[in-house]
């Protein structure tokens, strides 16, 4: 793993889970706040693999998580959270 290497882990609300890994595209922490917005007020997670575009309503998507964090999230995100048992 580069240190631009992300992952993406979404679990579908029929259970299902995938996972995805791609290179961070631009070294501006603001655009990852921006599309993480985007994606939400969208109503669909958008996702470029190969030669596909996947289209996931997020209606069908029980939860999303990025690794490693971005150094900037979108301000409506809690940060400084520890996870406990």
């Amino acid at each position: 793993m580069t240190d631009k290497t992300r992952y993406i882990n979404i679990t579908f609300t029929s259970g299902k889970k995938q996972r995805f890994e791609f290179m961070s595209t631009s070294e501006d922490p603001n655009v990852v706040a921006r599309k993480m917005e985007t994606m939400l007020a969208s109503g669909h997670l958008i996702i470029h693999v190969e030669d596909r575009v996947h289209f996931y309503p997020l209606a069908n998507v029980e939860s999303v998580e990025v690794s490693p964090a971005p150094v900037k999230t979108a301000g409506f995100i809690m940060q400084a959270i520890r996870e406990l048992d």
